[in-house]
């Protein structure tokens, strides 16, 4: 009976994660570090982005966005603007997507209808959609298309509830295939998101704070009394369940309030706080303190459970409800580090998930214990400090993990190897405390080529010459290309004209603050070492394309310029290296490989 039992609480458990995977969002995707035009074919925005509209009776405008694959639209760069009456625009929820350079942004996918209330307009009133998305490394220009109203009269369409409209997703008759492939992918990573968070619940069960503590609290909820396998299993599944409830409740409130968190933690000062939080949370995990609730909320919260009668079904649920009130030393940390992680997702449903099944993680050695009596759960020891410990690192990786965003990459390289020899140094100190077996042995090797490994990758980042990604000048300041900035078509056409009488080849940089990649070309490419000495022959020159104007405008129909990062190659003289043009991003050793290509036959040209 009791194994009966056992497996159909396994079986519950998987049924529901599968079926709650669905739903469940990761917000973590990164964006593709190659030229796109290696691997796909370059499309306008008008082709990856494609617009169309229609107006109801009520006089509802819909826009409808079919976004091929692959790209991806920005919910918060969508606007209207028009002479006509019209509602707030009623959007569905996107997907969030954290941006390397921007931090997280709600995106669309395949296909999305946005719907408009229109108040009162006049026959062909003109309402002008602006728009912006990106591929995986080309940003596309800001997109304005022209939709045209039918005539009404007066406020026939009310407001609608945003709940009821359709979320993103690929309908029939979509242009572009494969769509359906890309979702199914996706939702294969959303389960695994899922069970994440359950084996998170199971490793905080095995922490010293924890573990020993079920015999006790198995006792108090079943109650004295001899009670059947089916009773207990109730009783203590009532427990874990109150207990569940109340952390998915945190996780929802969490979340609904992380959008402005989200927004905020795009400024850098905002990121490395939050990465020096996460600093001060591990070291609760390694006894350097405790972090809890105030003695006087713990005591009133143990009052209120003690009051609570063992052996019913409601009291196990209140009890577990007021337990997940009151965190243990070794819970609070990281389920400090899980709330920030579902503040930045901004997604109540994600907030639920994460912590219904980080709950049920935590509670199934407690139903085990009770429906077992201990006889499948190992005995507690030592080895609980080194779960602990476990998470301990583990919070530090995430504070390196939001200091990358901020700090050079060659110095968060180091604090992640910094942070893998301390693991592999505390391995190789635990298991030199244990018996001799074959496991120890291999823990041993394990810990020593680990230690090996990445005390030599700390080394090179600083050896000169040798994986520095950045070049740095005697006063310490990053040293990076230098560009002529150009304002204006006067002054883009005196430089290619000087350029050409000095018998110099040019290229011609166009970027934008708002384009993720521009951002990583200047960060990581343009401040590469060998990248700087490449370019030393070659006039620079950089137009910022953040700001529209009639001029550039012009100037991108001209060059049939599809989206930024763009880079052109003009020769000695004046004529454009069309096959040597880069769209999308290219990192240091890409982008050095592809200079010696526009270098060398203009070097050829000036000395034959």
């Amino acid at each position: 009976m009791v194994m009966r039992l056992f497996y159909f609480l396994i079986f519950c458990i998987s049924v529901n994660s599968a079926a709650l995977a669905s739903g469940f969002n990761s917000p973590l995707k990164s964006m593709g570090i190659s030229n796109p035009l290696d691997t796909m074919q370059v499309m306008t925005a008008e082709q990856a982005l494609m617009l169309d509209f229609s107006q109801d009776d009520e006089g509802t405008l819909e826009l409808v966005f079919t976004i091929a694959p692959d790209h991806k639209l920005y919910k918060s760069r969508i606007s209207l603007t028009s002479d006509a009456d019209l509602g707030e625009m009623l959007m569905p929820a996107g997907e969030w997507y954290d941006d390397p350079e921007l931090g997280p942004m709600e995106v669309y996918h395949d296909k999305v209808v946005l719907r408009v209330p229109v108040y009162e307009a006049k026959d062909g009133e003109a309402v002008n959609v602006r728009f912006q998305g990106c591929s995986l490394s080309l940003c596309f220009q800001p997109v304005e298309q022209t939709v045209y109203l039918k005539q009404v009269e007066k406020a026939t369409s009310a407001p609608r509830d945003e709940t009821a409209l359709p979320e993103p997703s690929t309908k029939p008759g979509n242009p572009y295939p494969g769509n359906e492939e890309n979702k199914e992918s996706d939702a294969g990573s959303s389960s695994w998101g899922i069970f994440a968070f359950f084996a998170l619940g199971l490793g905080l069960a095995f922490t010293p704070c924890v573990f020993p503590m079920y015999p006790i609290m198995s006792s108090v909820v079943i109650g004295k009394g001899a009670r059947s396998s089916w009773r207990t299993f109730s009783l203590s599944m009532g427990y874990v369940q109150g207990m569940a409830v109340v952390y998915s409740l945190i996780g929802v409130v969490v979340a609904m309030a992380g959008v402005k968190f989200q927004i905020a933690l795009q400024h850098p000062g905002v990121t490395l706080t939050v990465a020096a939080l996460f600093l001060i949370l591990s070291g609760g995990m390694f006894g350097l303190y405790h972090l809890q609730l105030p003695g006087r909320y713990q005591n009133a919260m143990n009052a209120a459970s003690q009051k609570q009668q063992g052996g019913s079904l409601g009291g196990a649920v209140a009890m577990g409800a007021l337990s997940g009130l009151v965190a243990s030393p070794c819970t609070t940390a990281p389920l400090a580090g899980i709330l920030m992680f579902i503040a930045t997702s901004g997604d109540a449903v994600t907030g639920f998930l994460s912590l219904y099944l980080l709950s049920m993680g935590m509670g199934l050695p407690m139903i085990l214990f009770a429906v077992t009596g201990g006889k499948l759960l190992p005995k507690a020891g030592a080895w609980m400090d080194v779960v602990k410990h476990a998470f301990g690192f583990a919070l530090l990786l995430v504070s390196v993990y939001f200091a990358s965003r901020v700090v050079d990459e060659i110095y968060t390289n180091t604090l992640y190897a910094l942070v893998g020899m301390a693991m592999m140094g505390y391995l190789y100190v635990k298991n030199a405390e244990s018996a001799p077996s074959v496991l120890k042995g291999v823990r041993f090797v394990v810990s020593v080529v680990g230690l090996v490994a990445m005390t030599g990758f700390v080394a090179v980042q600083f050896a000169p010459g040798t994986f520095v990604s950045m070049s740095t000048q005697e006063d310490g300041s990053v040293s990076r290309v230098e560009f002529e900035k150009i304002d204006s078509e006067s002054e883009l056409q005196a430089a290619l004209n000087d350029a050409k009488m000095n018998g110099q080849a040019v290229m011609l940089d166009l970027y934008a603050d708002w384009c993720s990649a521009c951002i990583q070309y200047e960060k990581n490419t343009f401040t590469d070492p060998g990248v700087i000495s490449a370019l030393s022959p070659i006039r620079r020159l950089q137009i910022d394309m953040s700001e529209n104007s009639d001029w550039k405008n012009a100037f991108q129909n001209e060059m049939n310029i599809v989206g930024l990062p763009t880079i052109v190659f003009v020769d000695q003289e004046g004529q454009e290296l069309e096959s040597e043009r880069v769209t999308g991003y290219l990192d240091a050793p890409a982008f050095e490989s592809h200079i010696e290509k526009v270098v060398k036959p203009a070097a050829c040209q000036a000395a034959c």
